[in-house]
């Protein structure tokens, strides 16, 4: 996932500095943004699927996910909060394992 901003940006974003993007030295960042597919979503949507057995990361560009697990019993924690620069999904990506958890909107 590439959600770009809904406005037109004037500058280039500025990157959390802990974030991957903030992380990337310039050239290096527009060679991973530039192979990627923009993809918007609304809020409240779920774009990993806990047990899913896909392997596409997610790398975004604006706004808040939430990753969150669901237990057997059904009750939800919250695992993290990512923000623009970060990139979630990448442990079903490399250890071609099913998803741990859940990013949603």
């Amino acid at each position: 996932m590439l959600p770009m901003p809904t406005t037109t940006m004037t500058q280039d974003p500025v990157w959390p500095s802990n974030s991957l993007l903030g992380r990337l030295r310039e050239n290096t960042r527009q060679e991973l943004l530039n192979i990627g597919t923009v993809v918007r979503y609304t809020a409240d949507r779920e774009v990993i699927e806990q047990d899913a057995k896909d392997t596409h990361v997610l790398l975004l560009l604006d706004g808040v996910v939430k990753v969150q697990t669901t237990d057997e019993t059904g009750d939800t924690a919250l695992l993290a909060i990512r923000v623009a620069g970060d990139l979630v999904g990448e442990m079903a990506a490399l250890d071609q394992k099913p998803r741990s958890a859940t990013v949603v909107t």
